[in-house]
């Protein structure tokens, strides 16, 4: 049993430190999705958003903690966000959560700083345009219409051209408008992109039951329905990596062939 003490900024919407400052449902499913899933986490992982570090250190941990040999070997972990409140609480959960390893990375990251082709040092990020990572994940960091191009272009630049192997894992509530404004984006940057719904069942004790009155089965678990409420929301998980070169030469040539048909 993994746990530890996640702390939020309090008031931190309102008061300038934006929506990185409490954790989100979507941080919870992609956590449950790598623990079901481990071996979708491999090689130099990166995550987009993370905020105050619930989604990133729930992956983490439960992948480490796996039994399932089919893993595949994580070589670092670098979390990042661009607020400055939220990357000090997103250091301190980490501690807490006994994040030790010399392979976990904590770095700011401005995703408007990817916009044109710059290779320099971005001005406000501590990742350069040529890293490349194997994995990229990131839960309900797209609000705004503004941050789908940003967040699209670091997608683009910072994921690794391969076979395939790489990709990125990224989950949101489902009737999210922006979410599938960037999904029309990875589409025309010339990416592969899979969408499965997943569904969370959230349950809560109800107010009035007494919490040291409850009843327990042996996966303490509530025994009795009647002393919660539960309800069931879906989510999005977006999946996309690059297309090869072979694969955009073909949708080039199809492009052209159909416009000379329409010549025709």
């Amino acid at each position: 049993i993994f746990s530890f003490d996640l702390q939020e900024i309090d008031h931190g919407v309102k008061n300038g430190s934006g929506t990185g400052s409490m954790s989100w449902d979507s941080s919870i499913v992609m956590g449950l999705y790598f623990a079901a899933n481990p071996d979708e986490l491999r090689g130099n992982i990166l995550e987009l958003g993370s905020g105050v570090g619930l989604g990133g250190i729930l992956s983490n941990a439960v992948t480490k903690n796996s039994t399932n040999t089919s893993a595949r070997v994580q070589n670092s972990f670098t979390l990042t966000d661009v607020n400055d409140d939220v990357l000090d609480m997103l250091r301190k959960n980490t501690h807490a959560a006994a994040f030790n390893d010399d392979m976990v990375f904590i770095k700011k990251l401005d995703w408007f700083d990817f916009l044109g082709d710059s290779k320099e040092t971005k001005p406000n990020s501590q990742l350069k345009e040529y890293e490349r990572y194997d994995t990229i994940i990131a839960s309900d960091c797209a609000y705004l219409h503004s941050q789908i191009d940003p967040l699209s272009e670091t997608i683009l630049k910072l994921l690794d051209r391969d076979d395939g192997g790489s990709k990125l894992h990224m989950f949101a509530p489902y009737n999210r408008g922006v979410v599938h404004d960037l999904v029309e984006q990875l589409h025309g940057k010339n990416m592969h992109v899979q969408l499965e719904e997943l569904e969370m069942s959230k349950y809560r004790i109800k107010r009035e039951v007494q919490f040291e009155k409850l009843h327990w089965n042996a996966d303490m678990a509530v025994s009795n329905d009647d002393d919660m409420t539960c309800s069931i929301s879906k989510f999005l998980h977006i999946t996309a990596w690059h297309k090869t070169m072979v694969e955009i030469a073909d949708d080039v040539h199809i492009v052209i062939h159909d416009a000379m048909t329409d010549i025709d």
